[in-house]
């Protein structure tokens, strides 16, 4: 075989052989192609699925956002309630504090009370006694005045009898007297006369 009908059974080989290659890429190809159109509906399919979450996507943020706003007021809520609440603790407190500031007002003024009411008691005791004491001595006294008037007349009755008596006593003195004169006098004479 020459070099020139080897060169040609060399290209022929290759002809063969790229005819071969361009079979296998047309099959490729045509493979390849129905794929690229699976690929292109997946591709269409998943587009609008992006498009679906993307929308829900943009749903979710503004309901995130919402959510972030309510939860932003409903702490600001709890703060204020919380802030309320500590509030009511200590106005709870103050009024816990009042009650029983008030309450062991009542005792003392209960006991208080007790104490006046038996104060008042004693006193009462105290002043009927000495009203009982103040008549017994108003009695006292009356009875001292009326024997004392008593007695100052039984004294003026005394007084007068006793002048009586002085008076009685000086008459007879003074007729004594004039007796014995006359006495004397009549002696005399019989003295003389004898």
């Amino acid at each position: 075989m020459t070099d020139r009908e080897r060169q040609i059974s060399d290209q022929a080989n290759l002809i063969l052989t790229l005819q071969r290659d361009m079979d296998a890429l047309r099959a490729d190809m045509t493979r390849d192609r129905g794929n690229i159109s699976t690929y292109q509906e997946d591709l269409a399919t998943m587009t609008r699925e992006n498009g679906s979450l993307n929308e829900q996507l943009i749903v979710l943020s503004r309901e995130r956002d919402v959510l972030n706003t309510e939860k932003q007021e409903l702490k600001s809520l709890i703060e204020k309630d919380l802030a309320n609440m500590r509030i009511l603790e200590l106005e709870r407190d103050d009024v816990i504090q009042l009650y029983k500031e008030t309450f062991e007002e009542s005792e003392r003024r209960d006991a208080t009370l007790k104490n006046l009411a038996f104060e008042k008691e004693e006193s009462l005791k105290k002043i009927s006694d000495y009203v009982i004491r103040n008549q017994t001595l108003a009695e006292a006294e009356d009875r001292a005045i009326s024997e004392a008037r008593q007695q100052e007349m039984t004294v003026r009755t005394l007084k007068q009898q006793v002048s009586d008596l002085v008076m009685r006593l000086e008459n007879q003195t003074v007729m004594l007297e004039d007796g014995t004169v006359k006495t004397r006098e009549l002696e005399q004479d019989l003295f003389v006369s004898g």
